[in-house]
């Protein structure tokens, strides 16, 4: 059941997202946030309890998140306990604001791009 204090908390959650975003940078197109990183794009949702996050450059993105994040679509998400108690901590998207952090700061080095240049010469079923 939707409490009123769930969607206050979803609510803060969402805030928080979105002003960590924009303080590093990210646009907002009002279909999401978009943020510019060394290895292309970064498409990201901000939901309830849950943001979505979508590399442009899948490739690269396999290399960065050392294969976290799906190899074939770019999908990077980020999944939350829907309840006041977790939503309604300011910690809750610690994980979420040093992985970002961590992915501004990234330099990829010569391997790096070698490694995401033979993925991408890697035939899949949906090349």
């Amino acid at each position: 059941m939707v409490t009123k204090k769930l969607l206050k908390a979803q609510a803060f959650f969402q805030h928080n997202v979105q002003e960590f975003l924009e303080s590093v940078g990210a646009t907002n197109n009002n279909d999401g946030f978009i943020l510019h990183t060394p290895i292309g794009l970064l498409n990201i949702h901000i939901y309830e309890n849950w943001i979505a996050c979508r590399f442009d450059d899948v490739c690269a993105a396999t290399v960065f998140t050392k294969g976290v994040s799906n190899p074939f679509s770019g999908k990077w998400n980020w999944l939350y306990h829907d309840n006041e108690i977790t939503l309604n901590n300011g910690l809750a998207i610690g994980d979420f604001v040093h992985a970002i952090e961590r992915l501004l700061a990234y330099k990829p080095s010569k391997e790096d791009v070698a490694e995401a240049n033979r993925l991408r010469q890697i035939p899949t079923k949906w090349s």
